[in-house]
């Protein structure tokens, strides 16, 4: 047993050598550092998530999702066979990101140095209901390249994993794209970012004051746009957020953003009757991209995204 935990330290300071050497090559990275991002790891706190029916309401709300699995119990049961309303996946991939967060900020004052979230990779493989509580914790924080990647699993209370792993990647700087990608959009849309609606989805993750636009409110707006379209062709969209990917170029502000999607590949799987589309989209703000994703929809009849 000493031998393992010898080896895992040694294994973890290997690792941070390599991450703070990547942030500043010039710096000798000090002993007690190694032993202060060691701490780190280890020190990291699970926490638990509920998303009650109130504050799914308000945040579906502020990200223009009014899809009634979310809201209405019957329908939920009847359309789906669930038992009780589930929790929007950009919700939970929101509070993912909230924990992710928190373990920002934690390697940030060990490495004493900012970081940005330039990735996430969100895989949700079963419903998840309203009032259900989800644990998260670290999984694993490895060095990829000059940044650190992270990756942090959802449990039920009986800490059966029921999210992720989700993948993300810290970098001290957002490496921007300088303009727009020549696609042709099958859906774009302009919304505008407000402090009212910001400030509902805070409080909808049980925060009452907020530091900056979060990334799960961008990528929200995306899913919401594709619910609507499913709806307007008669279609039941289901799992629609399963996997969703997003890479970040650009702090989000308040302000207009604009939000294209694009078709990416569709596939009819005859054995179920259902529809499967990869959908890429594009978010920008003063003609400039701030982030990309795909995200994943299902439905039973056939979406117009030519």
């Amino acid at each position: 047993m000493a031998e393992a935990v010898i080896a895992v330290e040694d294994i973890f300071s290997k690792l941070f050598r390599s991450i703070a050497e990547g942030f500043d090559r010039d710096i000798e990275v000090p002993e007690s550092l190694e032993k202060r991002l060691n701490s780190t790891v280890a020190g990291l706190k699970e926490e638990t998530s509920i998303a009650t029916q109130e504050r799914v309401i308000k945040f579906a709300d502020a990200i223009e999702d009014f899809n009634p699995v979310h809201r209405d119990a019957d329908y939920a049961y009847r359309t789906y066979g669930f038992e009780r309303p589930i929790i929007p996946g950009t919700m939970i991939a929101s509070l993912g990101e909230q924990y992710i967060r928190e373990v920002k900020r934690a390697f940030e004052g060990t490495l004493g140095t900012a970081l940005v979230i330039t990735e996430m990779r969100v895989p949700i493989p079963n419903p998840i209901y309203i009032d259900q509580a989800i644990r998260w914790q670290v999984k694993s924080a490895y060095l990829e390249e000059n940044d650190i990647g992270l990756q942090v699993t959802g449990a039920n209370r009986k800490r059966h994993i029921i999210i992720g792993p989700i993948n993300a990647r810290f970098s001290r700087n957002y490496s921007g794209i300088s303009k727009k990608e020549d696609i042709a959009f099958s859906v774009s849309e302009d919304h505008v970012i407000d402090k009212e609606r910001l400030s509902n989805f805070y409080d909808s993750l049980g925060e009452k004051s907020f530091e900056s636009v979060p990334w799960g409110y961008v990528s929200g707006l995306s899913t919401s746009i594709l619910l609507k379209v499913s709806q307007q062709g008669g279609g039941k969209p289901s799992g629609l957020n399963r996997r969703m990917s997003f890479q970040f170029f650009r702090e989000p502000k308040l302000g207009s953003i604009n939000v294209g999607l694009y078709l990416k590949k569709m596939n009819y799987i005859s054995r179920v009757m259902l529809y499967s589309y990869s959908v890429g989209s594009i978010f920008s703000q003063d003609e400039k991209i701030i982030s990309t994703g795909e995200i994943n929809v299902v439905s039973d009849k056939e979406i117009c995204l030519p």
